[in-house]
């Protein structure tokens, strides 16, 4: 708290991006965001691109989904191979599903595939992927985001079976779903 009243004090770059670090720490989006904008418009270095993320994830936390989109997918696409690319893409397929851009979202969620660092993140993100398909009547790219982890015998291929059942209800295949809640029960 006290470092977050000198640094809004002091008028530098450097005490823009620390504000709005401390403002984020906070949950103070607002004043994160604020911050943020401000040392992304005031030049470019090695903090803009953390910067860029955390101003868009800030606007997301607010509620405001197609600027935190426009934000977080100006990131995508400026800073490639970064540490955070995975986090935005995620962001971003979120804040397009909350304005009702499905496709975006899943192309969103497909980068989050194949930007995944780790097993989990990877299969969160097919989890994503499979529900943005889903909740935009995609169904048959649903299960075939599905099929691949599907096919495995472990805890992840039993959710990835137990997914595609619940697409499959959602499509009205009740015997495919049936048959597949059925190979759930008989495998696992």
């Amino acid at each position: 708290a006290a470092a977050y009243k000198h640094s809004v004090s002091v008028n530098s770059r450097e005490a823009w991006y620390v504000s709005a670090l401390a403002a984020f720490n906070s949950k103070n989006w607002k004043s994160a965001e604020s911050y943020f904008q401000k040392y992304c418009k005031s030049g470019e270095d090695e903090y803009t691109s953390y910067a860029m993320f955390y101003m868009g994830y800030a606007q997301y936390a607010q509620g405001q989904s197609l600027t935190a989109f426009r934000t977080l997918e100006r990131f995508i696409t400026t800073y490639k191979g970064h540490p955070l690319m995975y986090n935005a893409c995620v962001t971003a397929a979120s804040s397009c599903v909350q304005i009702n851009d499905y496709k975006t979202g899943a192309r969103m969620a497909l980068l989050a595939i194949d930007s995944s660092a780790n097993e989990k993140q990877r299969q969160d993100a097919i989890v994503l992927c499979a529900t943005i398909y889903s909740d935009d009547a995609e169904y048959t790219k649903a299960v075939n985001i599905l099929a691949p982890s599907a096919r495995l015998r472990s805890d992840f291929g039993a959710r990835a079976r137990y997914l595609t059942a619940q697409v499959y209800a959602r499509e009205n295949r009740i015997d495919d779903a049936d048959a597949m809640y059925h190979e759930i029960e008989e495998v696992f």
